[in-house]
């Protein structure tokens, strides 16, 4: 009945510019929108946002409402303030049957969005394999086949978005159709390449569909580097690495820029002669903290060949990283067993006593797993005499804890922690667990005084470290 007053306007706008036909459309009102168009309202009016009523329609997924809307003159291609066209919104949903009615009316498939998206694009970035073969198979009619490679504002192709998303049924359709593998987004400093993507997100079916059609040499010479670098520096990844390296991609063939040593505590002596370092080196320098997958990581790459010591100066030998990580004993104990140096030394740490530099290192960063587990493999130890200042400090309490002989406090000479003398050694500290840790000097006293002595004045100097046997 309103619709036949004299009055009546039926395009009548309202609240934020929308129109009768455009509120039942939003409301999904079939029976109201039928009235609306049998008195000719305008399907092509825009609310505040640029949206038509086909452009909601489309957003609600009605088939119905959008053919109806296009029997009546909607505009197929016009497109909201983002950009986007029906087109755009059909595809992003998966809807195949909208696309078709869509192209049907003339919709234009190249269209673009503010960032240069096509509806093939999006549809492939949302993986609805589908819409994407039949918009594909669409272009090539039309000799619009250029469209697979169709890059958008960044440069990413719909095989890049793919790859990133896991959708390997879209990756698979693309490659299938001729989408090329090395095309590269052009963020400054981060051009990558679909096989970056998929490795980056795990994503390894993407992975074995792109590592046999991408150029291994070309792959590595983007912005970014290899790939491998972004399977290492994810602690679950480590299918994606294995498929990698099977495919060729060399664990020494790159080293890796690291910029985790700024102002850490061992940043010192390494921070400026070591500029790279290899995949292992910085696998272990990200060290996973609690990851049951971190061992696994090493080990993948061990396995694989990557080299367990430096081959330049320039290079953080892989054992030394380690230490300042504090990784596990396992870890360590792995890193030996496949050959690392336990006397590695590095130009930059000058070495005055002959210590080991690798022991040298773990008392300075206070790790007492990895002075443990070097001692277990027969390095060369420290001797406290030729040590000074901060570090004499650090040995002499690293030294008592290794070799479990405190809860007692010595004084004098004994603090400077001569290194063990063997079975001599051993013998004095189970007498001193035998008298007992804190009563030790008022037993040693009692037995001073004791006619004739029990023990010689001398061994009594011994068993306080005032005295060493053989000295």
């Amino acid at each position: 009945m309103l619709l036949n007053h004299e009055n009546c306007c039926v395009n009548w706008e309202g609240f934020q510019k929308e129109t009768p036909l455009y509120v039942a459309v939003k409301a999904c009102n079939e029976s109201c929108v039928n009235v609306l168009l049998s008195h000719q309202a305008d399907p092509n009016i825009l609310n505040h946002m640029e949206e038509s009523p086909l452009y909601q329609a489309v957003l609600q997924g009605s088939m119905n409402m959008v053919e109806k809307l296009l029997r009546h003159g909607g505009n197929a291609d016009q497109k909201q303030y983002t950009g986007d066209a029906p087109l755009h919104v059909a595809a992003s949903n998966g809807n195949l049957g909208i696309v078709k009615l869509l192209l049907e009316y003339g919709a234009i498939q190249d269209t673009v969005s503010d960032f240069n998206m096509t509806p093939l694009f999006l549809s492939a970035r949302f993986g609805h394999a589908h819409v994407l073969s039949y918009l594909i198979g669409s272009a090539k009619a039309a000799g619009q086949g250029y469209l697979v490679d169709k890059q958008a504002e960044d440069g990413a192709t719909p095989l890049y978005l793919s790859a990133q998303n896991g959708n390997s049924d879209c990756v698979q359709i693309l490659l299938k159709e001729g989408a090329d593998p090395h095309f590269k987004t052009s963020e400054k400093d981060c051009e990558a390449m679909p096989l970056h993507a998929a490795v980056q997100f795990a994503h390894k079916e993407c992975v074995g569909l792109l590592c046999d059609v991408t150029d291994i040499d070309l792959c590595c010479k983007c912005a970014v580097g290899t790939p491998l670098k972004f399977a290492i520096n994810d602690q679950n990844n480590g299918d994606c690495l294995k498929q990698l390296i099977e495919r060729g991609y060399d664990i020494n063939s790159q080293s890796v820029t690291y910029h985790g040593l700024e102002n850490s505590i061992f940043t010192r002596p390494f921070q400026k002669s070591c500029t790279e370092f290899t995949f292992l080196t910085w696998t272990l320098l990200s060290n996973y903290h609690g990851s049951t997958a971190y061992p696994n990581m090493v080990k993948i790459l061990l396995d694989s060949g990557a080299h367990v010591n430096s081959t330049k100066d320039t290079e953080l030998p892989p054992l030394l990283a380690a230490i300042i990580r504090h990784v596990g004993k396992d870890i360590l104990e792995l890193l030996i067993t496949y050959g690392a140096d336990v006397e590695v030394h590095h130009p930059s740490v000058r070495i005055i006593d002959n210590m080991s530099m690798a022991l040298k290192l773990a008392l300075m960063v206070k790790n007492l797993t990895a002075v443990r587990v070097l001692l277990e493999h027969n390095v060369t130890p420290p001797n406290p005499q030729y040590s000074q200042g901060r570090e004499r400090e650090i040995m002499m309490i690293f030294w008592h804890r290794c070799y479990q002989h405190t809860g007692e406090t010595t004084s004098g000479k004994a603090r400077s922690l001569w290194s063990p003398k063997g079975l001599k050694h051993l013998s004095r500290c189970k007498i001193r667990r035998s008298l007992g840790t804190t009563k030790f000097k008022e037993r040693l006293s009692q037995l001073s005084t004791c006619q004739p002595p029990i023990l010689p004045h001398l061994m009594m100097d011994y068993l306080e470290y005032k005295y060493e046997l053989g000295e």
